[in-house]
């Protein structure tokens, strides 16, 4: 076949990349963790937050605060997981990005975002218990945007104190 790649120099190739940008295998890690944690059936994930929720209401406890709706406490648990998430993963990229260029165009690299919030919430449509949400999507993409304005903000500030 002509045009075509073979499957073991595609493998040889990513590899190569990879060695010369090994940095980007941490992002590439780390979507595998976003990814794998969208692949959890919805009694696995619920069970998770349900518990991260309890304790945060057990720490409220400590400070004299009652919350009086467990049920939306623990939905915020769970959006707050896809913001920080996609927080982390914007973080990474930018810092891998600084030391080993990969991409120039910021457009880029946010369609890149929601390229992998749109795959993570589609994957769930496939899921257990689980249901692929645009609001999620949204919610991905905005940790992506305030991880954008840390950043912006970090690099201000570093070169202002220059």
């Amino acid at each position: 076949m002509t045009g075509s790649i073979q499957l073991p120099v595609f493998y040889a190739r990513i590899l190569d990349m990879l060695r010369k940008k090994y940095l980007w295998g941490l992002v590439i890690l780390y979507v595998m963790f976003i990814f794998g944690n969208s692949l959890q059936t919805g009694e696995v994930s619920g069970s998770l937050s349900r518990k991260i929720a309890e304790a945060a209401e057990q720490l409220l406890r400590v400070f004299n605060l009652k919350i009086g709706n467990f049920d939306l406490l623990h939905m915020v648990i769970r959006k707050l997981a896809h913001f920080s998430e996609f927080l982390i993963l914007g973080l990474l990229v930018q810092w891998v990005n600084s030391r080993q260029p990969l991409v120039d165009n910021k457009l880029y690299v946010f369609l890149l975002f929601l390229l992998i919030g749109f795959t993570d919430e589609f994957l769930q449509l496939f899921v257990e218990g689980r249901a692929g949400m645009l609001t999620d999507s949204l919610i991905d993409s905005s940790g992506y945007v305030l991880s954008w304005i840390i950043t912006m903000l970090v690099k201000k500030t570093h070169r202002s104190s220059r």
